[in-house]
């Protein structure tokens, strides 16, 4: 198994825990945030099933996914809406645990000298693992990329915020690849270098962490924003036309929401922003967009360090008690 240890043991202690919270989820009604909740779960196993390049694993939790938005879209209620998403789920721990044997196959000693001979820091092991993920993403849409992490110092980010600023960098660098990121042929067609680029800032300013995602693709086009809000979310076209630029890109962050109107591996489900949005939220953060059309998209997360515990508050919750699925981003666009 060529994979970094260090990398490894990240995807199995994430799969571990949430392979368990989804199966502790699966004992609720499921209504329609226990599903939403566990979408992002499974769509944030499979970017890190990306990043060691577990094929077979990725198609599994797919496969999930599939079960899981079966039930999403299906109205009637009952246990035999359970039965979908149990036999993947079951499934995908049977290839955890493979994986989990594999791993263990190696003797201590072998274990112990690849690590003692592994000079990384906490920075480099995420950041190699980073630029697999890319290389893998960019491979299965058929592209070229390459990934910037010169200013990439997660090492400075509070521990008790890494695994979300982790998260969040994964889901925007697989969005870059595949919504932004033009084919080759496309590229050279508009004069652009073939290989795309990808660049990712993690960084602390004073009393606030910035992490942004900007890529050197397409752009984003407002009218493809409206038309989808018009055939999946049924908005009416007069009240469409009115919507700002603020609001339609606001509207990237819905659940489910995606301008692709065919899913691919790593795209097309609406639940990587939905993810990153959810942890923005949770930090008391908030997200800038800019682009310029057929040049550049990047996001910008700013994340007070100093902040009061209510802050960290998401209501998901009115006062009726009932889910409150009306939360967007706080969005800040900056149109060129």
């Amino acid at each position: 198994m060529k994979v970094d240890p260090i990398t490894l043991k990240m995807l199995l202690q994430s799969m571990h825990h949430g392979t368990g919270e989804m199966h502790a989820l699966l004992r609720e009604p499921l209504e329609k945030q226990t599903l939403l909740t566990m979408a992002r779960i499974a769509h944030k196993l499979k970017g890190e099933a990306a990043v060691v390049g577990f094929k077979k694993l990725s198609n599994a939790i797919s496969r999930l996914e599939d079960s899981i938005e079966h039930c999403q879209v299906e109205t009637k209620s009952g246990p035999n809406k359970t039965v979908l998403i149990h036999q993947q789920l079951k499934k995908l721990f049977y290839i955890y645990q493979q994986i989990v044997k594999s791993s263990q196959s190696q003797s201590g000693a072998q274990q112990r000298k690849t690590l003692k001979g592994s000079k990384q820091t906490k920075k480099t092991g995420i950041s190699a693992a980073l630029k697999i993920l890319a290389q893998n993403v960019s491979r299965s849409c058929g592209k070229l990329v390459t990934l910037d992490l010169d200013q990439f110092d997660i090492a400075r980010v509070p521990s008790s915020l890494q695994m979300k600023i982790q998260d969040i960098v994964i889901q925007l660098i697989r969005n870059a690849i595949t919504h932004g990121i033009e084919s080759p042929q496309a590229r050279r067609t508009n004069r652009k270098n073939p290989t795309g680029s990808v660049k990712v800032i993690v960084k602390c300013i004073h009393n606030k962490l910035v992490v942004a995602v900007q890529d050197d693709g397409v752009g984003i086009d407002l009218e493809v924003i409206r038309k989808r809000l018009i055939n999946k979310y049924n908005f009416r076209v007069e009240k469409t036309a009115k919507l700002t630029p603020k609001a339609l890109l606001a509207s990237l962050f819905l659940p489910g929401f995606s301008t692709l109107t065919k899913k691919q591996v790593h795209a097309g489900r609406g639940v990587g922003l939905d993810l990153v949005n959810t942890h923005v939220n949770s930090m008391g953060g908030k997200i800038n967009i800019d682009y310029r059309k057929n040049k550049a998209t990047k996001f910008t997360i700013h994340i007070p360090l100093v902040v009061s515990v209510k802050k960290f508050v998401v209501p998901l919750r009115n006062a009726k008690n009932k889910i409150d699925h009306s939360k967007i981003p706080t969005v800040y666009a900056k149109i060129g």
